[in-house]
């Protein structure tokens, strides 16, 4: 058996007299005795101001590989007698959990890079020995912990460019893939394993992009989640997987044109008619969903999603009332926002306006799929709102006005109803932003300024408040009611007018939404030349809107 490349290496930039394994016993046990000093001084059993520094863990460092060394002779010298490199694996795996104080103390980590041991300890995930190769993964994942790296910045991403350097993602995933979870210990390696990986994905924004060109972490997950039956390291492949996906539009890509849509269709249509029995369970239906909707942020998604019959599913799913239909109803208002008119077309030709509707007009009795009821009304009036700028064919774009006309104008009413409650919800937000802004000027002026004004990071962190304290819901609804009072119905348009009128209310308010709706798109300048393009479209669209509203849709002869 050949000794890894990754220690002949090691042992080339720091020699090491060739002499008989067996015959290096000499230091052993004053190393033993400095490793447990040590290891008793970070668990405090050693007198108060006495911590851990790089002298120690130079002294670890030594001592680990002075036992890795010898570890990795006896196996050459003895390949085909376990007994005798027996001894020097169970040292060697002392050494390594010893190697777990470096987690106290991130501000040593620059250091432990300056040791050159990091080939070593992640080498050894390559370890014959699997026992040896998770006790180096329970290592990683006490160094690697997201608040650990967060105490020292600076030292934590000279760490991490080390690792990578090193190889880490592309020898996590070999060792992965060699584990066998029908065995406990190498179950809860994978469960490790998931851990390094989702805080190397919250500490680091290339991460997934480094995983997609080093690995096929993407295929295993997937692989993965089909499988029988709902354990503890399923879920967490589930809980990953949403993660990559919303850190990584590469990642979101490559899982659409790799048939991974297809994949998560299928899984959750194992949900259509049944719901999830334990938190666990309703935990992994979550983040399958959040997988689907946040692909199908790229045009690749939405293609396979649509190919893939997905907007069938999550009609059938609003039919059957389950848990799913909240999921359901995010992915349609994802998969149908833009200019997605064959996705719309689909929705109303396979008879989803059925379910829609009735969505529409209450929130569903099963509201423990949906943690917030506005954030469930806001896809509700997204899908419905696409759906009335995407379909221009007659016979489906008469098929869904007609909704807002049958059972009296019911939809419509329905329509004010929300009208009025996101108003009433903003003026309240709009009322607190007032007071601070009078509170903000006042105290600026006390400082000796003349002429205070509010700066722009202020102004765009008041109008994030207005978003998600009911603007976006009410952007939605007006919009909608726009898209119908120019739609030619007088009886729609009659209907809206008198409905305002009773709650002394009028189109103005819905124009005044619509015209601040507008000027506010666009304002990012970071959005590629194609996303720019359909932030045009839709703010001209929008502004059309106001222009009809203006022109006819106020017309005393209605």
């Amino acid at each position: 058996m050949q000794a890894p490349a990754i220690i002949e290496e090691r042992n080339e930039k720091r020699p090491i007299d060739d002499v008989d394994p067996e015959d290096q016993e000499g230091g052993d046990d004053d190393d033993d005795d400095e490793q447990a000093r040590i290891l008793a001084m970070i668990e405090g059993d050693e007198e108060e101001g006495t911590d851990f520094n790089a002298a120690d863990l130079k002294k670890l460092v030594l001592g680990f590989e002075k036992k890795l060394y010898k570890n990795q002779q006896m196996r050459v010298r003895y390949p085909d007698e376990p007994t005798k490199f027996l001894e020097s694996e169970m040292d060697l795996s002392d050494d390594i959990q010893g190697l777990n104080v470096i987690a106290t103390a991130p501000d040593l980590f620059a250091t432990l890079v300056q040791l050159k041991v990091l080939p070593s300890i992640l080498g050894l995930l390559s370890h014959d020995n699997t026992d040896i190769a998770l006790s180096a993964v329970a290592l990683l994942s006490e160094i690697l912990d997201a608040d650990t790296l967060s105490e020292s910045p600076e030292d934590a991403e000279i760490l991490l460019k080390a690792m990578h350097d090193a190889q880490l993602l592309p020898l996590l995933f070999q060792n992965l893939e060699r584990l066998n979870e029908s065995n406990r210990e190498d179950a809860e390696g994978v469960h490790k394993t998931l851990t390094i990986l989702e805080n190397l994905c919250e500490i680091d924004d290339n991460t997934p992009s480094l995983m997609l060109k080093g690995t096929k972490m993407l295929p295993w997950i997937r692989r993965r989640l089909l499988t029988k039956g709902l354990d503890a390291n399923k879920l967490y492949c589930s809980e990953l997987l949403s993660i990559i996906l919303q850190t990584s539009k590469e990642s979101r890509r490559k899982l659409a044109t790799e048939n991974g849509i297809d994949d998560l269709l299928r899984i959750l249509a194992g949900y259509r008619n049944k719901d999830p029995q334990t938190p666990e369970e309703v935990e992994y239906l979550n983040n399958l969903f959040d997988s689907v909707t946040t692909t199908l942020l790229e045009s690749e998604g939405k293609k396979h999603f649509l190919q893939g019959e997905g907007v069938e599913l999550m009609i059938i799913m609003l039919r059957e009332k389950k848990m799913a239909v909240f999921g359901a109803m995010k992915a349609l208002s994802f998969a149908t926002t833009g200019d997605e008119v064959a996705m719309c077309k689909r929705f109303v030709e396979k008879r989803g306006l059925k379910s829609l509707f009735p969505r529409f007009m209450k929130v569903p009795k099963n509201a423990k799929g949906v943690a917030d009821k506005g954030e469930y009304e806001e896809h509700v009036c997204s899908v419905l709102n696409s759906l009335l700028r995407n379909i221009r064919d007659s016979t489906l774009r008469n098929r869904l006005l007609n909704k807002f006309v049958e059972d009296n104008f019911a939809k419509v009413e329905r329509l004010i109803e929300l009208h009025l409650q996101y108003s009433e919800k903003v003026a309240k937000e709009d009322h607190e932003i007032a007071r601070e802004t009078v509170a903000y000027l006042a105290e600026e002026k006390s400082k000796g300024d003349e002429h205070p004004e509010i700066p722009p990071e202020m102004t765009d962190m008041f109008y994030l408040r207005r978003l998600e304290n009911g603007l976006c819901c009410l952007q939605l609804v007006d919009s909608i009611i726009a898209e119908i009072m120019v739609a030619g119905i007088p009886q729609i348009r009659g209907k809206i007018k008198k409905l305002l009128a009773q709650q002394e209310r009028s189109l103005y308010g819905v124009i005044d939404v619509l015209d601040e709706f507008a000027s506010m798109m666009g304002e990012e300048t970071t959005l590629n030349s194609s996303s720019t393009a359909k932030v045009s479209r839709e703010k001209a669209h929008i502004q059309d809107l106001v222009s009809k509203l203006q022109d006819g849709g106020m017309s005393s002869k209605d």
